[in-house]
């Protein structure tokens, strides 16, 4: 069938809600086109046939609408979605799309674009997936919180659904490369036009994806053509099996920051985790959002509570051992690793107030009376808390009303949680170097980021992660490597500390290397106070420090 055949009515059909039609074969080349064609490309009618269709779209979208043309089926009807049209290189505008493929006419692709009506959604922002330009990490659960707004607004019940696509990988290395990409676009295509705004779609994994929908799509018929899909693309006509989980957001409180923060969470569990049976999928999602809602409870109890103790290991310096100042370390009463319940509170947001809880300990001990002027501390901020204005403001109150101390008062920027904002970060740092405090960037070398950190952060010093001092000397490499930041630091005028010392011959190397600190058992164990040497004469050895220590850990067990 042709469209010519057909042209009064269906041109009347679509112009009552079209600006623009076209008509395209599957590798998307125009073959016809009539209505406002230049105010929507700035080219005449003539000018469009024989154009692909991607010509038009904006670079940012054509993945996405080249896998909504890819997976068209007879009879099936796609949109209206907003998508960004190239009007030039340098300009954008949004359209409304529609694409309609007939049952008896399945090599043809329908198209209708329009200003009317057009939605413009927030683009998320964040990092987004190279391959499929889907959303990715921090990206998602943003967006997750965006829609969840939105439909209240409209009072629309939507639903989250995650996706298993067990052995995606396997399959695109059976196809081309070209292939693999197509299939990958198909996917991506298939999902952003399903999802509640075109955008709230996420690639977890590079087998397992997120999205939020409107609540009567049936996530039977999400996976099924899904299904048919890769079993289309199989070369070997196998396909994939694809299971999903449901999560209704219908009936939760969508004005609770915790629900968001806990299925972000249970997302990135799903995301990172191995195998999990298909049948069992659904409730896996569920109970690990409830876990969750339950483990953020229980942390906020143990902050309010003050479940916790702090000890204090010091950081020496390699010429004589003596104590430069001391890093300030946090124990939970309920024991296990205190790492991995930070680890916990920096991804779901409380982390924030666990840091500020340490600072004012930290400040209340340098401040009192009869403290030691030369005792100085080294304090952890997490990557979230610096890019928390609310936090920030608060600290700084804090400083300001204590200024006394900021010489004493040292920060540890750790490297847990990425610093998506550079900028943001580095006007952070500034302003407590400002106040008078010394801030250095904790575990470097322990993230990719580390160098990348180096270049945009001015800071005062760095601690190398304990994983490089373990392993200097075992290679070459290694001590050519930690001469080459040696170096780097010395242009920069950037202080080193080494971490985990834990030998003598460590030691030996590090005094080689001319590095100034160092930290790790060697020089002392966390204990539950600060030990300074006596003032006289530099009184005591620090073998007897060492004992001091030593014996207030065997109390403290």
């Amino acid at each position: 069938m042709s469209l010519t055949s057909h042209l009064p009515r269906l041109l009347a059909f679509s112009f009552a809600g079209a600006d623009l039609l076209l008509e395209m074969d599957r590798t998307a080349v125009v073959r016809f086109a009539a209505g406002a064609a230049e105010s929507l490309t700035g080219q005449r009618e003539t000018q469009l046939i024989g154009q692909s269709f991607e010509d038009l779209i904006a670079p940012e979208d054509r993945a996405f609408v080249r896998g909504l043309i890819s997976g068209l089926g007879g009879g099936e009807r796609i949109g209206p979605l907003t998508v960004r049209l190239a009007v030039s290189e340098s300009e954008r505008c949004q359209a409304t799309l529609g694409l309609c493929c007939l049952p008896d006419s399945e090599s043809l692709v329908h198209c209708t674009l329009s200003m009317r009506g057009v939605q413009t959604p927030a683009v998320p922002v964040g990092p987004r997936d190279p391959e499929s330009q889907l959303l990715q990490g921090t990206a998602f659960p943003r967006a997750v919180d965006r829609a969840l707004r939105q439909a209240r607004e409209l009072d629309q019940p939507v639903s989250m659904t995650l996706l298993d696509l067990e052995g995606l990988g396997q399959l695109r290395a059976r196809l081309t490369e070209g292939g693999g990409r197509a299939l990958l676009d198909r996917i991506s295509g298939f999902l952003r036009a399903r999802a509640v705004d075109g955008q709230t779609v996420a690639r977890l994994s590079e087998e397992r994806f997120g999205l939020v929908h409107r609540s009567s799509l049936v996530a039977q018929d999400l996976t099924r053509r899904l299904a048919d899909t890769l079993r289309k693309a199989d070369p070997n006509g196998e396909g994939l099996p694809v299971r999903g989980a449901v999560l209704s957001l219908q009936d939760r409180d969508l004005e609770s920051a915790d629900m968001i923060r806990a299925i972000a969470y249970a997302t990135d569990r799903f995301a990172s985790s191995g195998h999990i049976p298909g049948e069992d999928l659904p409730s896996v999602i569920e109970s690990s959002v409830r876990e969750t809602l339950q483990r953020m409870e229980d942390f906020r109890q143990v902050l309010a509570q003050r479940r916790f103790r702090f000890l204090y290991q010091p950081i020496v310096r390699l010429a004589d051992r003596r104590p430069e100042h001391f890093e300030l370390l946090v124990r939970f009463e309920e024991g296990g690793s205190p790492q991995e319940k930070l680890d916990f509170a920096e991804n779901l947001g409380l982390i924030c107030d666990f840091d500020l809880a340490v600072c004012h300990h930290a400040v209340d001990l340098l401040s009192r009376e009869r403290s030691d002027s030369r005792l100085k501390l080294a304090v952890n901020l997490s990557g979230h808390s610096i890019l928390n204005s609310v936090f920030i403001k608060s600290l700084e109150s804090l400083l300001k009303a204590n200024s006394a101390i900021s010489r004493q008062l040292i920060f540890e920027v750790t490297e847990s949680a990425e610093l998506t904002d550079l900028e943001a970060a580095h006007r952070v740092i500034q302003r407590l170097r400002m106040l008078g405090h010394r801030v250095f960037l904790d575990d470097f070398g322990a993230g990719a980021a580390s160098f990348r950190y180096l270049h945009a952060l001015s800071v005062d010093g760095i601690k190398i992660d304990g994983r490089y001092i373990r392993e200097m000397g075992r290679t070459s490499r290694d001590l050519a490597m930690l001469r080459g930041l040696k170096r780097i630091c010395d242009d920069l005028e950037i202080e080193i500390v080494a971490e985990r010392v834990e030998t003598e011959t460590q030691a030996a190397r590090l005094r080689e290397l001319n590095l100034r600190l160092a930290q790790g058992w060697l020089f002392g164990k966390p204990a539950p106070k600060p030990v300074l040497q006596r003032r006289e004469g530099d009184g005591l050895q620090l073998h007897r420090q060492l004992q001091a220590a030593r014996r207030a850990v065997g109390k403290e067990a």
